[in-house]
C-alpha cells in the first residue's frame, strides 16, 4: 500500500482573513473523495495557527507512513512536513494530485516546517 499523508489547515484568525480554510477543506475532502487513488490515503486535519500569518491560507503535508487509519489531531511537535503558503483552490488540487498521490512535491511552493 502507498504512503498516507495528512493535510493539515491552519484555521487562525489571520489565515482565515486571507481565505476560507472551511471552503478548502471541503474542496480537499470532495477531491480526495473522487479519486480512488487518494480516498482512504489522505486524512485532513486543523491546527490553531501554524505562525506563518502573512503567507496565508498555510497548508502543511504530514507523510503518515502505510497503513495510517486516523491520524488525529497534531500537536506542535507532530507538524514535522512540507509547508505550502498562500494555498488557494487550484493550488489545494495541484497538492492533492502531485504531492499526496504522485509522491511528487511542487517544487518552489513549499518549505520544510
Amino acid at each position: 500500500m502507498a504512503a498516507c499523508y495528512q493535510l493539515v489547515f491552519c484555521v487562525g484568525p489571520r489565515c482565515c482573513t486571507r481565505g476560507c480554510p472551511g471552503d478548502l477543506i471541503d474542496q480537499a475532502a470532495r477531491v480526495r473523495d473522487a479519486d480512488p487513488a487518494l480516498r482512504g490515503r489522505v486524512h485532513l486535519g486543523t491546527f490553531d495557527c501554524l505562525a506563518r500569518c502573512p503567507a496565508g491560507p498555510n497548508v502543511i503535508v504530514r507523510a503518515l507512513g502505510k497503513d495510517a487509519l486516523d491520524p488525529g489531531e497534531p500537536g506542535m511537535r507532530d507538524l514535522d512536513g512540507r509547508h505550502y503558503w498562500s494555498v488557494d483552490e487550484p493550488m489545494l488540487e495541484r497538492i492533492l494530485r502531485e504531492d499526496c498521490r504522485d509522491g511528487r512535491p511542487i517544487e518552489g511552493r513549499h518549505q520544510r516546517y
